[in-house]
């Protein structure tokens, strides 16, 4: 069944509770799911039954006014205090925190995406050098074993004697049955390291 405008608008509401979110995030977040006059009736049906209120911060000299909503009562969901990035609990910014210690919380937010990305990239380094010696170590296993094979392949035939009397095309058929288990061995080599490579 497939959900309604309304529910993923207070699902929304919910999971960034006590804060005001701007529609633009809604519509952002829903435009792949609802049409533009869905979400719109959805506001109004919301706004209306009282669940939710809005705020319209005119922004007279910067850009064009940005509506607001949230949960009429916020007391009533419970506040999702950290966002979780990659292993780490980074502090949300609530709008009801006093003004006073919101810079430490958004210093606090910085350094810890900091020191996530410096983290990021050094695990980045060691996985691009892992794969790097895993690929060489592989390159030279492949190379070790086809020498191998061809030693095992030449050492192992039988030498042809060629005469002098023969004809171009008698000499010619004569290389090629030497040449040929060779180039079988070789293909056949080539198919099985495909297929273990892959």
């Amino acid at each position: 069944m497939r959900s309604k405008p309304k529910d993923q608008i207070l699902k929304i509401l919910i999971d960034r509770n006590p804060n005001y979110v701007a529609k633009e995030t809604f519509i952002r977040l829903l435009s792949k799911k609802f049409k533009h006059i869905q979400l719109d009736g959805a506001f109004k049906s919301l706004l209306e039954s009282k669940q939710i209120i809005s705020f319209v911060d005119p922004r007279k000299i910067s850009d064009a006014p940005i509506t607001y909503y949230r949960i009429k009562d916020p007391s009533l969901y419970p506040v999702r205090p950290y966002i979780s990035l990659g292993g780490m609990d980074v502090p949300r910014l609530l709008s009801d925190a006093n003004p006073t210690y919101l810079p430490e919380t958004l210093n606090e937010q910085i350094e810890l995406l900091a020191y996530y990305t410096d983290n990021l990239e050094k695990r980045f380094r060691k996985l691009v050098e892992k794969q790097q010696r895993r690929y060489w170590s592989n390159l030279i296993g492949i190379f070790g074993a086809l020498l191998s094979v061809m030693a095992l392949v030449i050492t192992g035939l039988p030498k042809i004697t060629v005469s002098s009397t023969m004809t171009f095309k008698e000499v010619l058929l004569v290389n090629s049955a030497q040449v040929l288990p060779i180039a079988l061995v070789l293909a056949l080599f080539v198919i099985i390291l495909r297929i273990i490579i892959r």
